[in-house]
């Protein structure tokens, strides 16, 4: 009786573990929230949340039942060893809680393989799971085209109308995404079986899936996706078994196509679209721009290949700067920029201008995991990929026998040519690391695995012990632990860090704080949250709170140009100049053509006593952008250096680019009293006060002018205006006091003008 219950209670453990897989794949497919600032974190979370809770339950089921089986696969040992490289260099990252999260999904994608090969051992799972992938991929290309003909089912901002999202978010995500299942769904689609009704039903929904994701890939645009897929279609051609007849079939298939291509060319001509004109048009369309969008791949100048050049040639100097053992799993783009010349900063600039500063991966998943890991990891990456394209090649080219059918010859085929996709579309982009892709390439592998070497019957642990039962339970235990302290870490901490922005944009600055410090809370090794911490808290002018906000953003990423940027604007507004130089020397040394780091290092460098090099930064700002308002400062700089007449020299010359320039023609105007020079002094400060009235300052150098040719009267009235505007600056109070004994000792001349009206 108690073996009677023991199989009953693994048996439905393992109908839970298959259920919460699909579930998975269905979730983070379809995950698209507005209340997520960034869906991509949201998938990935959402992988560890419910991976998480699958790979529980299979380790449970298979401790009460008594066996393990773990799959015989060439893919199993290099994946044990990539994830120990991984976790050396993670070790070592500046983030390492950061680098944890990054392994942790790889670790998560073992236990899937793992899990999903023992699934498949049972050819009605497999085909279940395999309904399931294609089913799921019907739903998302429909959900796409109907975006392209204006009906938006996720609610999509009104920036992406008529864009073919779908769930994803991103174009080249669709092609992570389709460029997997495709392949499966052709093979399905060609080679599959009518002999049951499941297969019948595997595949109607395989030809359904081909139907409309093959449309949708191509309107995607993605290269590294149609290149990916074409070279995916001619291996599961040449993989395939071909029958004697194939030479003929082939032919008539080519006849049938021509003899029926007017037939559809009248029927779309006579279907109208949304905009005037015939499917046929639209059709003709869509054709011509993804011909000259495959052609611009041999275009030099073309922007897709000159950013990838760019960001590789960056890459390869990080990757030499730290060949052994990377920078840290998920560190990429947090180390990049402290590796980029000045030169290859202005190619990226003249390329993509205001739009983003740096890139966050390298478009080549083996360079990115080789900066990230080291060699060894990169290469153990390539054994691991070698390894599932060859047991998938196996798989599919192995005669049938025994227990085998067409089901399972077409979904090897599947198979190797979704894992052929992806592996190729690797070196363009980072569909590896994208957890809606990277879940279905290993899901495919573990098909692989199952279907192929291990028998229901067969027992590799037979009856373990209960140390290994709770071995098994624990880690399995584990792994569910992690993944679902890590999800809820994210998906919450962007929740919040989302809230924080609404706040913001309604003004609430206080209640976006709060907002960041719950986000911190969930997620306080991410330093985009601290960053805008800090930048909250400098707007509302709480400088200590900036700069501990900062300063911990800095420690989480050093090569961040715009929280150094705003630590320097708290540290001069908290009196600090001093600290500001140092990390405003690094912005330099990573972001080489933003005027505001010359300008902000000036400041630093003029009032913490360093007015000689400060002029220098000026003028480097100034070479970048020439701004009057940095003219002004240089000439600031340089008085402050000894330089007068230098100052006035460029305060004249910046005068005549910005005549109406208040702050301009008063300083000038003080500059050239202090040099002795008061007439042109008193006409520069009256065309200021013209300008700006209400400025304290302008009176006051006006009265010194005045004072300097000895018109004490008009001066004492231009000196009690300034003190009146400004009474507690001790210059003026001095001024007034000097003015007035001059004014006792001397009767007023005749002629004299009065005093000027009312100060404000």
């Amino acid at each position: 009786m108690i073996k009677v219950d023991r199989e009953q209670a693994s048996s439905a453990l393992v109908v839970a573990t298959e259920v919460t897989i699909m579930t998975t794949v269905v979730a983070v497919t379809l995950l698209y929230s507005s209340r997520l600032a960034d869906n991509f974190l949201g998938k990935a979370a959402l992988f560890h949340l419910l991976g998480g809770v699958a790979v529980f339950l299979w380790g449970l089921a298979r401790a009460i039942e008594g066996r393990v089986v773990w799959p015989r696969s060439p893919l199993l040992g290099p994946f044990l060893v990539f994830l120990a490289i991984a976790a050396i260099a993670a070790i070592r990252a500046r983030n390492i809680a950061l680098a944890w999260e990054q392994w942790l999904i790889w670790a998560q994608w073992l236990a899937l393989f793992v899990v999903v090969a023992d699934l498949a051992r049972h050819g009605s799972r497999a085909r279940r799971l395999v309904l399931c992938l294609v089913g799921l991929c019907a739903v998302v290309s429909a959900i796409g085209l109907l975006q392209v003909v204006g009906f938006d089912v996720m609610s999509l901002p009104s920036v992406y109308r008529f864009a073919p999202l779908s769930s994803l978010g991103n174009t080249n995500f669709v092609a992570h995404y389709l460029e997997v299942v495709l392949p499966l769904a052709l093979a399905l689609t060609v080679f599959g079986s009518w002999s049951s009704p499941w297969s019948r039903s595997v595949r109607i929904m395989a030809v359904l899936a081909l139907s409309l994701g093959s449309v949708l890939l191509v309107l995607t645009g993605s290269r590294g996706g149609w290149l990916g897929v074409g070279i995916a279609v001619l291996v599961v051609l040449w993989a395939a078994p071909r029958p004697r007849d194939w030479g003929r079939r082939l032919l008539l298939a080519i006849l049938a196509a021509g003899l029926l291509s007017p037939v559809a060319g009248f029927v779309l001509e006579s279907v109208p679209v949304a905009g005037g004109g015939t499917a046929a048009d639209a059709l003709e369309e869509v054709v011509d721009e993804s011909w000259v969008r495959v052609m611009s791949t041999f275009d030099g100048a073309n922007f897709s290949r000159v950013m990838r050049m760019l960001i590789w040639r960056d890459s390869l100097r990080l990757v030499r700067a730290h060949p052994w053992l990377g920078v840290g799993p998920g560190h990429y783009g947090l180390e990049l920029p402290g590796h980029r010349t000045v030169t290859a900063q202005r190619e990226w600039r003249a390329l993509v201008g205001r739009r983003g500063n740096q890139p966050y991966h390298a478009h080549n998943e083996f360079l990115e995991v080789w900066a990230d890991t080291g060699v060894f990891g990169a290469l153990a990456l390539a054994w691991l990929l070698g390894a599932g394209l060859w047991a998938a090649w196996r798989r599919s080219r192995c005669a049938l026998t025994g227990s085998e059918t067409a089901g399972d010859r077409s979904l090897a085929l599947g198979c190797l040519g979704g894992l052929v996709a992806a592996t190729v579309h690797a070196f363009f982009s980072f569909n590896l690391r994208d957890p809606v892709s990277g879940t279905h390439v290993w899901i495919l592998c573990g098909l692989i695995a199952g279907g192929g070497n291990i028998t229901p019957g067969k027992r590799q642990w037979p009856s373990p012990g209960v140390w290994r039962r709770a071995v098994i339970v624990s880690v399995s235990a584990g792994i569910a632990l992690a993944g679902s302290y890590y999800g809820l870490c994210m998906l919450l901490g962007d929740v919040y860090f989302l809230r924080s922005q609404h706040h913001l944009a309604d003004g609430h600055g206080n209640r976006a704080i709060l907002a960041l410090s719950e986000a911190v809370s969930w997620r306080g090794y991410e330093f985009s949250y601290h960053h805008w911490h800090g930048r909250v808290a400098l707007d509302m002018q709480r400088y200590d709170e900036a700069e501990r906000a900062l300063t911990r953003s800095l420690e989480l990423h050093e090569n961040n140009p715009g929280a150094i940027r705003l630590l320097a604007k708290a540290l001069l507004a908290g009196e600090q100049p001093g600290r500001a130089v140092e990390p405003l020397r690094h912005a330099i040394r990573i972001d080489a053509l933003t005027a505001d780091n010359y300008t902000l290092l000036a400041d630093a460098l003029r009032y913490s006593g360093q007015p000689e090099v400060a002029v220098t930064a000026r003028r480097q700002a100034i070479s970048l952008r020439g701004e009057p308002r940095l003219l002004l400062a240089l000439a600031l700089d340089l008085y402050a250096a000894g330089h007068l007449d230098t100052a006035i020299a460029v305060l004249e010359q910046a005068t005549r680019t910005a005549p109406r320039h208040a702050l301009i023609a008063g300083n000038l105007g003080a500059l050239q009293v202090k040099a002795g020079r008061s007439v042109e002094g008193e006409a520069n400060l009256r065309r200021a006060l013209d300008l700006e009235p209400q400025r304290a300052d302008w009176y006051g150098n006006l009265g010194l002018a005045l004072a300097a040719q000895r018109r004490i009267v008009e001066a004492l009235g231009e000196a009690r205006l300034a003190l009146r505007a400004a009474p507690e600056k001790s210059d003026w109070q001095e001024l007034v006091r000097q003015l007035e004994e001059l004014n006792s000792k001397t009767r007023p001349v005749a002629g004299d003008a009065a005093p000027r009206g009312k100060g404000p």
